[in-house]
């Protein structure tokens, strides 16, 4: 039983300090974070919980164990209440390649109505997304609560947003571009963003 006990534990200590650790790695070295980071937190911390209630049966110890396990409950319940309010405020849109070589994601966050913040992703796989080397900006909802932007494609590689969104932010955009040129996966020609998702 001792020994049984010993390996769950190593067990949630390895999984508690290997799976941030890891998402951390490919988030710094590579830029790819996953899709949903929000559900896939909630997913872990839940099955977090549901070992440390196996533990809390397998120690028969109810006082401290217990405190625990409840806070974590709580917390979990005020995350999903979180993510439910923040949804509100963030969505994601998806466009795909001409020849469907690639996603581009699009994720915008409205911080004071009805201005947002919009930053560009490339899928990878079905799990993860990568950063595109281009600055977060700013853009406008218009009457009908839609960003003012269009998104079209100049090849498989190279999709090119236009409109209000790229005029605003123009100088911010040639400006990093200019100082940091080898950190920067888009171009500006004219009015318009090419992002490069090669």
């Amino acid at each position: 039983m001792k020994e049984r006990f010993k390996i769950i534990k190593y067990f949630i200590i390895a999984l508690l300090i290997l799976i941030p650790g890891i998402k951390l790695f490919l988030d710094l070295q590579f830029g790819i974070t996953l899709l949903n980071d929000d559900k896939i937190i909630y997913t872990y911390i839940a099955i977090y919980s549901i070992l440390a209630i196996v533990l809390v049966f397998m120690m028969r110890k109810f006082s401290y164990m217990v405190i625990t396990i409840i806070f974590l409950f709580i917390y979990i319940f005020t995350l999903y209440i979180g993510n439910g309010l923040d949804d509100r405020f963030r969505t994601s849109e998806e466009y795909i390649s001409p020849n469907n070589e690639n996603i581009l994601i699009v994720n915008i966050q409205t911080s004071w109505y009805p201005s947002a913040n919009v930053r560009f992703y490339k899928k990878v796989g079905s799990f993860f997304k990568k950063t595109i080397k281009a600055p977060k900006i700013e853009g406008e909802f218009n009457d009908d609560h839609v960003i003012r932007m269009d998104i079209s494609w100049k090849d498989d590689n190279t999709a090119v947003i236009s409109g209000f969104i790229v005029k605003r932010n123009k100088y911010k955009l040639e400006k990093i571009k200019e100082n940091f040129p080898d950190k920067c996966d888009y171009e500006i020609i004219d009015n318009n963003l090419y992002l490069n998702l090669e």
